[in-house]
């Protein structure tokens, strides 16, 4: 009997990108808008779409550099940015939240595994209160889903 795999990808599946942009976005205005910047929302949104733009994926730490920089602030400030960002509150409470019970359901059918693409620290946080869910010999996070295709097909078959 063959066995059946059930992979999922974790952004906008199972976890609400969107919603936790705009919490760390928010967090982060507020930062710098006492660090004295104006405009601070717009400089977010034009710094994030660029990098996303450019690069296809949200990657924290090129985006608080790019940040820090557009905005003129010191770099002592990089690691309490990054804070706000992988802070486990603002990654928790974007989980979809009928997640815990599909996965559950969909546990009944196959194995089941991640087909994602991202910096692989923050995709795992993402997913941390539901990783026992998922095979972790399933667990395939890529920078590029193009490039990794063929790693994870070849894996797949052997």
């Amino acid at each position: 009997m063959k066995k059946r795999f059930i992979l999922l990808d974790i952004d906008n599946t199972l976890f609400d990108s969107t919603s936790y942009r705009e919490k760390f976005s928010d967090k982060i205005c507020t930062v710098l808008t006492k660090q004295g910047v104006s405009n601070a929302a717009n400089i977010c949104d034009d710094v994030y779409t660029s990098l996303r733009v450019a690069n296809g994926l949200f990657a924290p730490e090129e985006f608080v550099d790019a940040l820090v920089a557009k905005a003129g602030l010191p770099l002592s400030l990089s690691q309490q940015l990054l804070d706000i960002i992988y802070h486990e509150k603002t990654i928790r409470d974007n989980l979809y939240s009928e997640i815990r019970g599909t996965l559950m359901r969909l546990k009944e059918y196959g194995i089941l595994g991640i087909f994602s693409q991202g910096k692989e620290n923050l995709q795992r946080k993402k997913i941390d209160t539901i990783q026992h869910f998922f095979h972790e010999d399933h667990m395939h996070i890529v920078e590029n889903k193009e490039k990794g295709k063929s790693r994870f097909v070849e894996k797949l078959i052997w």
